[in-house]
């Protein structure tokens, strides 16, 4: 009996022994896989801003927003109060005065709007005395928007205006061309030759290709157009099938819709009333040569800049600054979308956020920034629009400004505006 007992103690111990190490186990694996949940769970940290603080120079009022990392940011010119607008998405600012004074010409105050809605980015505005240029310069984790002084502004347009005075003067004694009198085509022995009949002689020009669809374009700066509207010239042979141009206000464009067998095989020469143009298998020897004897292709230009005008009577500008001149193309995407693309143009992962301009008296509803891995060196900014209107774009040597008549169709108000989430917003787009 007692070793029976023995027995039945020494099983109810061994019993209650893995009953412990089961559950401590369990127990274990619970506790793991609730940390692993919660690791899994962790929402990604926002951004932060710090601190802001001003400061000043001899010629600029800067204005710096620190950060605790690299800060993702889109500014925006608003004239009416005038301003600049800094849109952080995914960004808090901690124990944030409502303003901070500067008092300092141009700048009066920096204020900073908390979200209302979540997905909404944080907004910092800088008030200003009067209109001025602004430039937003990346010091490591830190953003300064600097602002020239009045005086050197008053400077700046003193030297523009003797510029100016200066211009006819130098024009007569070069005796470049000014005028565009017509665009003549020609056959010749395997090719076709362009004449750009002007004024005087045509040497200060700049030529660029266009591989899809096929283009060769030529850009002449100070040559006004006889006609208000683009002008286009069937040619339909083997190497050219139409020729376009029209008249910007500092330049001419033309257009040479071509085989793209021909986009190696052009060349140009000024004579003493304009230029001429030769495309043609009689070129493309020499023409092809010369280019592999050319200094090597310059790395991508890089987007440093996207920006919203919001101007008088409704009317706005996109502004696209790069770090150097871009090859650009422009065309309707749907039918209220309009695609700008960045020739050899590199978009920075910071650039890549939407700009919402939909409370804003104007054609233009978005403003997104694409470019994936698939498109290589060509960088894509999405304009979506109110409704369509007329646009025009003009390129001033590494900015793109594209300018929109007004809308017709009144902006939301603030309480029905429903602003979509800035990922959802890139995920749709691409």
């Amino acid at each position: 009996m007692k070793h029976n007992i023995s027995i039945w103690v020494k099983t109810i111990i061994v019993s209650s022994s893995l009953v412990f190490f089961v559950a401590a186990f369990t127990g274990c694996a619970t506790v793991e896989k609730k940390q692993e949940k919660q690791a899994i769970d962790e929402p990604v940290k926002d951004n932060q801003i710090t601190e802001i603080t001003s400061s000043e120079s001899a010629e600029t009022v800067d204005v710096i927003i620190a950060g605790d990392g690299l800060l993702t940011y889109t500014a925006v010119k608003q004239p009416s109060p005038v301003g600049v607008v800094l849109y952080f998405p995914k960004t808090v600012f901690i124990n944030a005065q409502n303003e901070y004074p500067v008092h300092h010409d141009p700048v009066d105050a920096v204020r900073v709007v908390a979200p209302q809605e979540k997905g909404n980015p944080l907004r910092i505005e800088i008030a200003l005395n009067s209109d001025a240029p602004y430039e937003v310069a990346r010091d490591g984790n830190h953003l300064k928007v600097s602002f020239p002084k009045p005086t050197v502004i008053k400077e700046a347009k003193r030297e523009v205006a003797v510029k100016e005075e200066k211009k006819p003067a130098l024009q007569e004694r070069s005796r470049a061309a000014t005028q565009l009198h017509s665009v003549e085509t020609k056959g010749i022995e395997k090719g076709i030759r362009i004449h750009l009949a002007a004024d005087g002689p045509i040497s200060d020009y700049n030529a660029f290709i266009v591989d899809d669809p096929a283009r060769i374009v030529f850009d002449v700066p100070g040559l006004k157009s006889p006609y208000k509207r683009e002008k286009q010239i069937p040619v339909e042979s083997e190497w050219v099938k139409r020729i376009r141009y029209y008249g910007y206000a500092d330049k001419i464009r033309v257009v040479l819709d071509v085989d793209k067998s021909s986009l190696s095989s052009y060349a140009a020469e000024t004579v003493p009333d304009g230029l001429i143009i030769r495309v043609g298998d009689q070129i493309q020897k020499t023409a092809v040569v010369a280019k592999s004897d050319a200094t090597p292709e310059p790395a991508p230009a890089w987007v440093d800049r996207i920006d919203f005008l919001s101007e008088d009577a409704g009317k706005s500008t996109v502004i696209v600054g790069t770090t150097d001149p871009v090859t650009y193309d422009i065309k309707k995407g749907s039918e209220k979308n309009l695609l700008l693309t960045l020739q050899h143009a590199n978009l920075p992962d910071y650039r890549k956020q939407p700009l919402i301009t939909t409370r804003f008296e104007s054609a233009v509803d978005r403003i997104i920034p694409v470019q994936t891995d698939a498109m290589k060196d060509s960088a894509v900014i999405s304009i979506e629009l109110r409704e369509w209107v007329p646009y025009r774009v003009e390129q001033q040597e590494k900015l793109l400004l594209v300018h929109f008549e007004a809308s017709s169709i009144p902006p939301k108000p603030l309480e029905t505006a429903k602003l979509p989430d800035w990922k959802k917003v890139m995920e749709e787009t691409a």
